[in-house]
């Protein structure tokens, strides 16, 4: 379980703050602005599906995303909340831009450019994922084991 929050707060560390730096940059250019909708690639939207829970299929996690071990539970879990609390910060900020169009390159695969609202959604699709599987966990026979 604590292998998970850590996980979690490694990937949303990475993941906020390239979407906080795409906020900044887009205030600071003067990006277009809109009230929505907006347009997601949808190769983009196929990528958030596939974070979704249930997991259809495992995916071998990427070796920079492995979490190191021997981190106190609650200490991975307050730092998840704090990067929660830096997100709804930064969603706020963002407020007005055109998330369909303001763009950031993944911080695992820099070749993977993101609109802004696929970044929230990558990061809150793959939290929930975690989440779900967390539950699945506490909710096994034997646990905590």
């Amino acid at each position: 379980m604590t292998g998970h929050l850590t996980h979690l707060g490694m990937v949303n560390e990475a993941y906020v703050a390239a979407v906080e730096a795409a906020v900044d940059a887009a205030r600071m250019t003067g990006a277009p602005e809109s009230d929505g909708p907006y347009a997601h690639p949808w190769i983009a939207r196929r990528f958030v599906r596939m974070l979704e829970p249930p997991p259809r299929f495992r995916v071998k996690t990427m070796r920079s995303m492995v979490p190191e071990t021997g981190v106190e539970p609650a200490d991975a879990l307050r730092r998840f909340h704090e990067l929660q609390a830096r997100l709804a910060g930064t969603a706020r900020r963002a407020r007005g831009l055109d998330l369909g169009r303001v763009r950031f390159s993944s911080p695992f695969f820099r070749l993977l450019r993101l609109s802004l609202g696929t970044g929230f959604e990558v990061v809150l699709a793959h939290n929930r994922r975690h989440v779900w599987l967390i539950r699945e966990l506490m909710a096994s026979e034997g646990f905590p084991g």
